[in-house]
């Protein structure tokens, strides 16, 4: 999309002999019909204006070289060869004896006509007349400011434009005048040169010829003065019958003075001083008019020159042979004079012209690049002049080495397709030898093709030139070579390689080296990449399109229309024209007249145009104020580029540079600059040159750091540093920037951002998802703070935010808000505090008068406060999963709530209303109900629904309590029971109501009855038998009802009076009745509005055919085909004989798939949300290509489809994966090649969708007898931006297989509560995912959607995305144990709602039932706020246990009866909650206390009254994530907490094993939990890591005791729970005490009853003995011991035995063991080591003054080394160190004997012996150094280096003496 929108290089302009001169004023002839029949548009002149003397062959041509303004220096003269070809004026071929040839390279791009100058002279006007009638013109206004005002010289009249455009006519005689069409004109300079008027008179007076002509030329735009030109005309005059008049076509034809060069001053003669101009001296033959002449008379008629030698590539001259003439000069003289040499192609066409030139440059011709010339333009590697941009090669391609290393760092792993870097990455030894050859095909524009074997390095050029053999061409000039990708198009630059962008697109479209990439593009890659060779030809405007565009000439919108250059129609406007759109034009060029003439142009929108080079022509748009140039290829900026000095708008963002140029700080007046999405690694410094810049974008780059330049934008208020890798603390300097107002930092990993609070006027933070912990303010200008996603434990305002209106403090690790915070923010209207640690909120949030919008979800609060009905401004109120156990009554006083959430609480009621407020509600719905009648209320209900009545607003505004303002009550998983509804029922306004999953029974009669407004009624997961019949009929207004998973047996005929539903789900009920009987039960056929209707999970439900028909439409009763709006049909586990059911297709979605088999379980749900059609797709089949070892599970879920139709992409992607991908896998010859056979077909969906969408494109689609419905119906525009995300589960034998693609994530659920979460989200924000749609051309917006719209990166179709995502999948595989229980499948909506430990615990609570399990994982997304569509698959694992009966008490390990381990059925709601966590609820009930023998458990945290003196707040949240992590591993093992104190837990277990796996669970999940930042970076829980990275310790260091015994069991009798007493509570007590942090120690008794347990084990294992019978008929405990056992194994157990301890309190010594899982056996090392220093320290405890013992022993140590060395260098033999032993021997041996006096002076006595040495060296080395023989090279005695020391001294004594004499 965004990369294939570019201007195109004239890759067809192959200058020969053109003399570069500046931009001059050009024009040319509008294609279309002959110039005889067609009236051509007028078109203004440009700036400039040249002209040339033209004349038949016999005459004598004197002409003069002009020096080339575009070149690399003025200094330069640039002489090219001009070889142009028109085709034939009148159409007419020309015969062998023409002078002309056609040519099919003639494409001219604008029209452009010359007006006749008008001359003043010093003291009078004289204007020219008409040609008609001798009156003269009416000049314009002096001060007249448009297009002319322009074009005078000084002193000149305005010139208006024609009345009407000239018309031609070609008076053709013979074939010798075709094409002789250009008259002679002279051009004048506006001004004359005081320095150089001698000269200039001297010129003037040679020129005698009466009948040349001037035209004026525009005075200088850049402030140089304008300079004087002479041109000479004929010398005579031709013929009359070689007379004819065309459109003034403007000869660029500049001469040299004498001694200056008079031209139109270039940009690089105006920035540089030291430019200067070259000296020409040229001999003038002919003779001229003087000055003062030519002011005073008309014009003669103009004469014409027939010598087309100066019109090489316009027109052709052949010599008599027929040949083309190949002089590129000729001599002439001129009336038998000197005879001089001239260039015979001075001349240059318009750019506008688009003149193909074949001839090829000659050597030496180069562009500067400083910074202090102009490029104009640039000598391609084909020898062909590109006046748009730079070209990569010869000249372009010298690109430092620097730059080309910086440009590979920023993509080390991507292929870079387009721009000047091209092929940078690429180093070419052998310029012969290519590489290996690869194959691409190469299509014509009629779809036919040629395959070319090629080198991969080959560039376009090259491959046009192979392409031009093979089809044939005559030419190629006027050919391009265009890549097709989706439906976007991009024109390849000459030097871009085609094969490796189609090899790079291919990798980026996930395919690899194993796919034999060389020959891949034998086979038809349309839906990849398709490269056409296409026709240059210029489209015209419709008649449509030219009369909507011609009503606005001032701002020009000609985006998206697939131009290739400006319509003439804006030529002639170009003097109105201000701004210029001219986006999604990929092949779009602009040429330089154009933009000359465009004096207006203030902006200029090229966005989406897939350019690799910068469009140089820009640079003359001297008033552009706006550029946009995003979403391109551009990889660097021209250094001319600061000469858009007026620009104050920039959009640079989605391009591929890495560095700006230093010119860039030039651009004084920039005040926005977008630079997003781009490589920058560092910043770019010219930036901070910007004094005027305010709005800076450096979001999405690589940034890591920004320096204190940056602090030069003083006057910078937006800056945007978003996505880049910034880290640590936010710089000091940036609060230097005063005037920031808004500043977006997110999505980095700064941990300290306290220097914000310096920022005065800072009114907007976005700081979402870094490492922030705290944050300090002293602002007072902050109105919007988002804090979200950072692991803040204390936020401090010190200053009164009065501004403040929105603060998002969401998952952090916040513990508590206190009072004096909410003091500083009175004026909050938005407070989002989700996912924090918060246990209260406090009082004081009731002042919050403006407060709207209050979130306080998934926090742990216990109660609200007493005057919440304060907020009476409170609109929205979240607080789902929480621990609320009541609700305030003041609540009914929030008499503006409109949305209240408090799903899964603790409630077990809800307020009753104040008596005022109940009487108001009743008599006002009985006075509705009575006046109004419920037409009106429903009409009422829909309005206000939509939010577009004015009775809502009425309502609202005289709402005096809840129960008017309440739109929306979600109450779901709470402990309400029916009584609820005497409170509900007084909330007459209520539109939508969730009770799902309550205690409720029965809907009391009349509960619903005043409900007469409700739309969505939500009762699943309750203990419903019934359904209120009367008060369903008062319901007319309802669309949705979900009454699944309760115990409906039969549903009432009132249903079918709810006219209006649209979604009705009874699934998983126990329905069974007759549908036939319809007077008493429901039957479908009234409601005819049904879109959603599911039966799934009723086993007992028949639907079977029916001879009963509906007396009013004849129908069968059996016939679910009445049913017209139907789109989703569950049908799972129904008993259906009936035939009447709707067929699968596009708009609908029919589920009969069985839900049980031998081995696995399948539960299916979803939901249509607020969409009308279907999207989503699965498929389930059990024996998978016929096998019992194979099931396959796929989930589609459709993306960006129309709305009013069902997903074709979803659909035709399901109906094809199946056959594709069985026919992968039969080409698979072992298991290896599985994973390959996914992946393949993968990407053959896409090739098949997108291959359907390619054809249909070009309209060349062949369906065959197999192609689908789906196939035939999918067209671009339904289905262009459409596709789907893809999931697959794919199980052989104990092996899975998972692939994605997009955002259907699956899940693995393992029976000790962890999880695996088997696939990859394909987010566009995910950093490889970025980097990958970067470096396809694609961007990701702000608010993470690729190219701004599509939330996923990879998937099926996605036509109009491409190459931004493809479906290449990730794919995992992991062997299948008896630990993992079930997968769930289930679409993005869901896990935006629902974690996937809350996942789990659903599960884990329906395990035997996965259709209850997907309902309920549905359902509870939707009572926490999803609205849009749900899918969810639910697949268990392993045998059914289905006919599993339960056991009581048994005599071996009678606490095993444990329900909840074993049947996973419905909580027991006969039993009142024991918790005050709804988290808990969600897992199994907690087990029954063990007595008797049981396994006893204590834990404590290491160093934890360190950690909460340190740091308090952290620690709150710690300790509250700690105790959930034990809470949750109880209820998932089965086990009991007894007690807790502090942050230890007692806690005890039925059977050894559950213990340890307890143990073993809970230090596992201790290493991966969310700890505070600050907890992390103590030394006691910061992360340890072996050499593989494992980590070892991370966190609260738990240490764990086990023991097994019979203790004292009793009752507590204030708290009713089991505790225990007893030797054996204190010897496991004391056994933890003996552990150290992360360690597990366990008794002797423990070991010995694990020991006893593995026997049993063994012998089961061997077959020595059934289950039973090991477990004396417990079979039960059997079963769970052998489970956990199992677990055990997998987890790897080992014990290290560290012999007996002495217990504190006890006599008698424990054998203590440590036990470890296999991840986490270092960790004994680690105590080890820890065991051997404490030992060591023991041994040492004596210190003197502040030094260990042992360290005055190593200080020996070292004395001794020191002495050795001093007697080696005194010439001693060196003895070797075996007294390092010495010291160790005398340490054991004397730490207890020695005094510390004796210590003391010991250690005097080493530190002498030390310095002594150190002496003695330092004196060896200096005096060596002295007599020049090095360091100790030379062994001296000590006392010869004393003596020589010696002599030293008295020499200076001696030497001191002296110069004391001297000086006296």
């Amino acid at each position: 999309m965004s990369f294939l929108r570019r201007d195109r290089s004239k890759v067809n302009l192959k200058p020969s002999s053109i003399s570069l001169t500046p931009a001059a004023g050009q024009s040319g002839v509008s294609k279309g019909n002959s110039p005889e029949e067609e009236e051509l548009p007028l078109s203004p002149t440009n700036n400039h204006s040249s002209s040339a003397s033209i004349t038949s062959n016999n005459h004598k041509v004197i002409k003069r070289n002009s020096s080339g303004a575009l070149a690399s220096s003025s200094t330069d003269k640039q002489i090219f060869n001009n070889n142009f070809d028109i085709s034939d004026i009148d159409g007419k071929p020309p015969t062998k004896k023409n002078s002309i040839t056609p040519s099919e390279n003639y494409s001219p791009r604008s029209s452009v006509i010359s007006l006749t100058q008008l001359h003043h002279s010093n003291s009078n006007h004289s204007a020219t007349t008409n040609d008609d009638n001798g009156d003269g013109l009416n000049n314009l206004k002096d001060d007249y400011k448009g297009f002319h005002a322009n074009k005078r010289p000084t002193g000149i009249a305005n010139v208006p434009p024609l009345s009407q455009p000239i018309k031609p006519r070609f008076k053709k005689k013979s074939n010798s005048l075709l094409g002789k069409l250009m008259y002679n004109r002279k051009d004048s300079d506006t001004s004359n040169h005081s320095d150089h008027s001698e000269d200039s008179n001297d010129l003037n007076s040679s020129h005698r010829q009466s009948h040349s002509t001037r035209t004026p030329s525009a005075p200088s735009s850049l402030g140089v003065q304008q300079q004087q030109r002479k041109s000479t005309g004929s010398s005579t005059v031709a013929p009359a019958k070689h007379k004819f008049r065309i459109p003034s076509i403007s000869l660029d034809h500049h001469h040299h003075t004498r001694h200056h060069h008079s031209h139109q001053p270039s940009v690089a003669e105006v920035d540089s001083p030291d430019s200067t101009e070259p000296e020409t001296i040229d001999k003038v033959v002919s003779d001229v008019p003087s000055s003062t002449e030519a002011s005073t008379t008309s014009p003669p008629p103009p004469t014409y020159d027939l010598n087309l030698s100066e019109m090489q590539g316009i027109v052709e001259v052949t010599d008599k042979n027929g040949e083309a003439d190949k002089h590129t000069e000729e001599q002439v003289t001129s009336n038998g004079k000197e005879l001089i040499t001239v260039p015979s192609s001075l001349w240059k066409a318009p750019d506008s012209w688009d003149v193909k030139v074949d001839k090829p440059v000659k050597d030496g011709i180069s562009v500067s690049d400083s910074d202090d010339t102009d490029d104009k333009g640039t000598i391609t590697e084909r020898g062909k002049f590109d006046l748009r941009s730079r070209s990569s090669s010869p000249t372009a391609s010298l690109i430092s080495t620097e730059s080309h290393e910086h440009h590979k760092l920023a993509r080390p792993h991507l292929p870079n397709l387009y721009g000047t870097h091209h092929s940078s990455h690429v180093v070419q030894t052998d310029p012969n030898n290519k590489g290996p050859n690869h194959i691409v095909r190469v299509f014509r524009e009629d779809n036919t093709f040629t395959t070319i074997l090629c080198p991969l390095e080959t560039t376009t050029s090259e491959l046009l030139k192979i392409v031009q053999r093979k089809f044939f061409l005559e030419s190629i000039s006027n050919y391009q070579i265009s890549v097709c990708i989706g439906n976007c198009v991009k024109v390849l630059e000459s030097f871009e390689q085609p094969l490796k962008i189609q090899m790079g697109l291919l990798l980026l479209s996930g395919y690899n080296d194993s796919d034999n990439l060389k020959l891949f593009g034998r086979e038809d890659l349309s839906f990849v990449c398709k490269f056409v060779v296409e026709n240059v030809f210029l489209r015209n405007l419709t008649h449509d399109e030219e009369a909507m565009l011609s009503k606005d000439y001032v701002d020009v919108n000609i985006s998206g229309l697939n131009l290739k250059n400006i319509p003439n129609i804006f030529h002639q406007h170009t003097y109105e024209i201000e701004k210029l759109n001219v986006a999604d034009n990929p092949a779009i060029y602009i040429p330089l007249d154009f933009i000359q003439s465009c004096n207006n142009l203030t902006s200029i929108d090229f966005s989406r145009n897939g350019c690799s080079k910068f469009p140089l022509n820009f640079l003359e748009a001297k008033k552009l104020i706006y550029l946009n140039l995003e979403k391109n290829f551009l990889d660097e900026l021209p250094s001319k580029f600061s000469h858009l000095k007026n620009l104050t708008h920039l959009k640079l963002n989605s391009n591929q540079l890495s560095s700006l140029p230093k010119s860039f700080a030039r651009l004084k007046n920039l005040e926005s600059l977008n630079l997003s999405s781009n490589y920058f690694h560092s910043y770019p410094e010219a930036i901070s040159e910007l004094s005027n810049l305010r709005d800076l974008d450096l979001s999405y780059n690589d940034l890591s750091e920004v320096p204190e330049s940056i602090s030069k934008l003083s006057k910078l208020s937006k800056l945007n540093l978003s996505t880049n890798k910034l880290s640590k603390t936010l710089p000091k300097y940036f609060e230097t920037m005063t005037s920031l107002k808004r500043l977006d930092i997110r999505y980095n990993q700064l941990s300290n951002v306290d220097v914000l609070g310096s920022l005065p006027l800072l009114e907007v933070t976005y700081a979402s998802k870094n490492m922030i912990t705290t944050f300090s303010d002293k602002m007072e200008s902050l109105r919007l703070l988002h804090f979200d996603r950072n692991p803040i434990t204390n936020l401090q305002f010190e200053n009164l935010l009065e501004l403040l209106t929105i603060l998002d403090l969401s998952k952090a690790k916040i513990t508590s808000i206190p009072a004096e915070f909410i003091s500083k923010i009175p004026n909050v209207e938005k407070f989002v505090l989700d996912k924090n640690h918060l246990v209260n909120l406090p009082n004081e949030i009731a002042n919050l008068s403006k407060l709207a919008s209050l979130s306080v979800y998934s926090n742990n609060l216990q109660v609200l406060p007493s005057n919440i009905g304060q907020l009476t401004s409170l609109q929205y109120l979240d607080l789902h999963s929480n621990n609320l156990q009541t609700l305030p009554d003041d609540i009914w006083n929030l008499k503006s709530l409109s949305v209240l959430n408090i799903a899964s609480n603790i409630l077990t009621s809800f307020p009753k209303p104040p008596l005022s407020v109940a009487k108001k509600i009743s008599s006002t719905v009985n006075f509705r109900n009575v006046d109004i009648g419920y037409k009106s209320l429903t009409e009422d209900t829909e309005d206000d629904y939509n939010g577009s009545s004015s009775s809502s607003i009425d309502l609202s505004s005289s709402s005096s309590s809840l129960g008017d303002s309440l739109f929306i009550l979600t109450l779901a998983d709470n402990r309400l029971t029916d009584e609820c509804f005497s409170s509900i029922s007084f909330m007459a306004a209520l539109k939508s109501l969730n009770l799902s999953y309550n205690d409720i029974i029965e809907v009391p009669e009349g509960a619903l009855r005043r409900l007469v407004k409700l739309n969505e009624l939500y009762l699943s997961g309750n203990e419903l038998t019934t359904l209120p019949a009367e008060d369903l009929e008062s319901l007319k207004t309802l669309k949705l009802l979900y009454i699944n998973n309760n115990k409906l047996v039969t549903l009432p005929a009132e249903l079918s009076k709810i006219t209006n539903l649209q979604h009705l789900d009874v699934g998983s009920n126990q329905l069974k009745y007759n549908i036939s009987n319809w007077p008493y039960d429901w039957n479908w056929h009234w409601n005819k509005n049904l879109k959603y209707l599911n039966f799934s999970g009723n086993k007992r439900f028949e639907i079977k055919q029916s001879h009963v028909k509906n007396p009013e439409t004849g129908e069968d009763f059996d016939s679910l085909l009445v049913l017209k709006n139907l789109k989703v049909l569950g049908l799972i586990d129904i008993t259906l004989t009936t035939t009447s059911v709707p067929d699968q297709s596009a708009d609908k979605r029919i589920r009969t798939t069985a839900s049980e088999s031998e081995n696995i379980g399948y539960g299916v749900s979803d939901s249509m949300g607020m969409r009308e059609f279907v999207s989503n797709r699965d498929v389930f089949i059990q024996k998978f290509r016929g096998n019992e070892n194979e099931v396959l599970i796929c989930s589609f879920d459709g993306k960006r489809g129309v709305a009013n139709q069902g997903h074709r992409i979803s659909s035709l992607t399901k109906n094809i994966f199946v056959p594709i991908f069985t026919t992968e896998l039969n080409k698979v010859k072992d298991d290896s090649e599985i994973q390959d056979a996914i992946r393949k077909t993968f990407l053959a969906l896409n090739k098949e969708v997108n291959g359907i969408l390619s054809s249909k494109k070009i309209n060349s689609f062949n369906p065959n007898p197999q192609s689908s419905k789906d196939a035939l119906d999918l067209n671009l525009t339904d289905d262009g931006n459409a596709g789907c995300a893809v999931t697959l589960i794919y199980i052989k034998d104990k092996k899975l297989y998972t692939a994605n693609i997009g955002d259907i994530e699956a899940l693995l659920s393992r029976t000790n509560g962890d999880h695996v979460v088997l696939t990859n989200k394909h987010d566009p924000t995910n950093r490889s995912e970025f980097e990958r749609i970067r470096a396809s051309g694609g961007y990701v917006s702000g608010d993470g959607a690729l190219d701004g719209d599509l939330p996923i990166s990879r998937g099926v179709g996605f036509f109009n995305y491409l190459p931004h995502t493809h479906s290449g999948p990730d794919i995992f595989e992991m062997s299948l144990t008896t630990a993992d229980d079930m997968i769930i499948v289930a679409t993005r909506v869901l896990w935006e709602y629902v974690s996937y430990e809350f996942a789990v615990d659903i599960l884990r609570q329906e395990k035997d039932d996965p259709m209850i399990a997907a309902q309920r994982l549905r359902d509870y997304a939707i009572c926490y706020g999803a609205t849009d569509k749900i899918a969810v698959i639910v697949v268990t694992l392993g045998e059914q246990k289905t006919n599993r009966s339960r056991f009581g008490s048994n005599a071996l390990y009678n606490n095993l009866g444990r329900e909840g381990d074993l049947f996973g059925n419905k909580k027991r709601r006969d039993r009142p909650a024991v918790t005050g966590d709804s988290s808990l609820r969600r897992l199994e009930e907690e087990i029954e206390a063990p007595v008797g023998e049981l396994a006893l458990v204590f834990t404590d945290i290491k160093n934890s009254t360190l950690l909460w003196d340190t740091y308090p707040a952290p620690m709150r949240s710690a300790i509250k994530t700690h105790n959930s992590i034990m809470r949750r591993q109880l209820r998932i093992v089965g086990g009991f907490e007894v007690k807790t104190e502090g942050d230890a837990f007692m806690v005890s277990f039925p059977s050894p094993t559950a213990a340890l796996l307890w143990c073993f669970n809970v230090q596992q999940n201790l290493l991966t939990a969310d700890w505070p930042s600050e907890i992390l970076e103590t030394d006691q829980c910061c992360e340890v890591a072996d050499g593989k990275g494992n980590i070892i310790f991370r966190g609260l260091s738990v240490r764990m005791g086990i023991h097994w015994g019979s203790p004292v069991c009793e009752s507590d009798v204030v708290t009713g729970r089991m505790d225990y007493f007893g030797p054996m509570v204190n010897r496991t007590s004391r056994i933890s005490a003996v552990a150290d942090g992360g360690q597990i120690a366990v008794s002797s008794d423990f070991l010995d009853e694990m020991g006893a347990l593995y026997k049993i084990h063994e012998n089961i294992e061997n077959g020595n003995v059934n289950l039973s019978e090991a477990y004396s008929g417990n079979l039960q405990a059997g079963e769970i011991i052998e489970r956990e056992l199992a677990s055990i194994e997998e987890n790897g157990c080992e014990y290290f035995r560290i012999g007996e301890k002495k217990l504190k309190g006890l006599e008698t010594p424990e054998p203590i063991t440590l036990v470890y899982t296999k991840k986490l056996k270092l960790r004994y090392e680690f105590f080890q080591k820890r065991l051997s220093q404490s030992e060591e320290s023991e041994m040492s405890t004596r210190i003197v003054g502040a030094l260990p013992v042992e360290a005055i022993y190593g200080l020996r140590t070292i004395s001794l080394r020191l002495e050795n060395i001093c007697s080696t260098l005194n010439g001693s033999h060196p003895i070797s160190e075996s007294f390092q032993n010495s010291s160790v021997v005398i340490s054991e041996k004397m730490n207890t004997t020695f005094k510390e006096s004796d210590l003391i002076g010991l250690l005097n006595h080493i530190v002498t012996r030390i310095e002594t040495c150190t002496a003695t060296l330092y004196v060896r080395q200096q005096m060596s150094v002295a007599n020049g023989d090095g360091a100790f090279e030379k062994s001296k005695p000590i006392t010869k280096i004393m003596d020589e020391l010696n002599e030293i001294i008295q020499l200076m004594v001696k030497l001191k003496e002296e110069n004391k004499l001297i000086t006296n």
